[in-house]
C-alpha cells in the first residue's frame, strides 16, 4: 500500500484546525444565521469526492433550526466540476462581496445540492452574500433539494392531486351557480303562477 504524504499532511493540518474550531463551539452556537445566506465554511478534509477545504456554502436549513441549533445544514458552492441536474448555477457578476484581503469579488459557481451536509456553526467563516431575497434562485434551490433527497415523486403526486382537486372545485362552483340560477328562475315562474 502506497501512502500519499500530501494527503497525510493535509489531514494533520485539518486536525489542527478541527481542534481549534472545537474550542469555538460554545460561542459559535449563539451565532445568528439565516436561510439563503452564504458564508465561507471550513469543510476540512473529506473522503472520496466529498467537498473539502474552506469554500462558500449556502445555508439551506430553516430559520427555526438555525436559531435553536449549534449545527446548520449547508450546500457547498464550487467552480469546478460539471453542473448536474441537482445543482443550481449562480449567475456570474451579480453578487458582489469583499474577501479577507479587501478585494471585491463576485460569487459564482454551482450550488451542489447533491452534497448537502450538516456542520457546526463553528465551521462558519466570513459572511459572503444574502441570496434569500432572490425568489427564483431560492425556488430552484428548493426544487433541486426535493429531487436530491428523493421526494420529487411524492411532491409531484401531491401537486397533481391538488391541481385535480382545484379543477373539481371549479366545476362544482360552476354547477352551483347554474343550479342557483335555475332555482331563481323556477321561483320567478312559481311567483308568476301564484299571482
Amino acid at each position: 500500500m502506497q501512502i500519499d504524504f500530501s494527503k497525510t499532511n493535509r489531514l494533520i493540518e485539518w486536525l489542527k484546525k478541527m481542534i481549534y474550531l472545537d474550542t469555538t463551539v460554545t460561542s459559535a452556537q449563539k451565532r445568528i444565521v439565516f436561510r439563503g445566506q452564504v458564508y465561507f465554511c471550513e469543510l476540512g478534509e473529506g473522503v472520496g469526492s466529498e467537498e473539502t477545504k474552506e469554500r462558500p456554502c449556502i445555508i439551506i436549513q430553516n430559520n427555526l433550526g438555525n436559531k435553536n441549533s449549534g449545527n446548520i445544514i449547508v450546500a457547498p458552492i464550487t467552480n469546478g466540476g460539471i453542473l448536474s441536474n441537482i445543482s443550481v448555477c449562480i449567475p456570474n457578476n451579480k453578487y458582489k462581496y469583499t474577501d479577507k484581503t479587501g478585494t471585491q469579488l463576485y460569487l459564482s459557481g454551482n450550488i451542489l445540492l447533491g452534497n448537502i451536509v450538516t456542520v457546526s456553526k463553528a465551521r462558519l467563516g466570513d459572511f459572503v452574500v444574502d441570496l434569500s431575497k432572490e425568489k427564483s434562485l431560492m425556488k430552484e434551490i428548493d426544487e433541486k433539494i426535493i429531487i436530491s433527497i428523493g421526494l420529487y415523486s411524492k411532491f409531484k403526486k401531491l401537486n397533481d392531486t391538488i391541481s385535480a382537486d382545484k379543477i373539481t372545485i371549479e366545476k362544482l362552483k360552476n354547477q352551483r351557480n347554474i343550479l342557483t340560477e335555475e332555482l331563481k328562475n323556477l321561483k320567478n315562474i312559481l311567483q308568476k303562477e301564484e299571482s
